[in-house]
């Protein structure tokens, strides 16, 4: 099946983005499938990668966190009880987190990431009239939705195969918007 990635609705993922989660939500998902062949990704994997992509942006934006959402104050939540080093780089703070990532605090913060942005993220493709619906139509990538939600106790992500390979060929580009776009949202 052909796919016209030009235009709706991948282009207007961000369109009604009401927090920095979508972004970074974004952002997880394309690293996780950067260089991978499997598309099942669990929810607290990208989680984890959400808090590890915006924190160097936290430390060095203190002017704008106020648009940023709870993530600074998760930052520094795990920054301390773990003693994170501030300037620690994605795979630091990905293989630290990995390592606790069933303490209390880790699961505390990954279910508040993961509340509600897997489902309010496909409604690009999906109207919202709960979580359960978007579950529901999800499971036949409706209208070419970027991933189906594997089941409420399953709490992961499955990739369309229709836009697997164009996320991993187009991920630097896809990542250069993303941030240009977090950019003007945070400002």
């Amino acid at each position: 099946m052909y796919i016209d990635f030009n235009r709706k609705p991948l282009s207007n993922i961000f369109e009604n983005a009401t927090s920095i989660y979508d972004y970074y939500w974004f952002l997880a998902i394309l690293d996780y499938l950067k260089g991978r062949q499997y598309a099942t990704i669990s929810f607290n994997k990208l989680a984890i990668s959400m808090v590890a992509r915006v924190w160097y942006a936290i430390q060095q934006e203190d002017s704008k966190l106020d648009r940023m959402d709870k993530m600074p104050q998760y930052c520094e939540q795990l920054r301390v009880a773990y003693n994170i080093p501030i300037e620690s780089n994605y795979i630091t703070v990905v293989r630290i987190l990995s390592e606790n990532r069933d303490d209390e605090l880790i699961c505390n913060v990954m279910k508040d990431l993961t509340k509600d942005v897997p489902y309010r993220f496909l409604t690009t493709w999906i109207p919202f009239p709960s979580d359960a619906a978007i579950v529901h139509h999800s499971q036949a990538y409706e209208n070419n939705c970027l991933y189906r939600i594997n089941d409420f106790a399953e709490k992961s992500i499955t990739i369309n195969p229709l836009w697997k390979d164009h996320l991993q060929q187009q991920y630097s580009n896809l990542v250069t918007m993303t941030y240009r776009l977090i950019d003007t949202f945070i400002k």
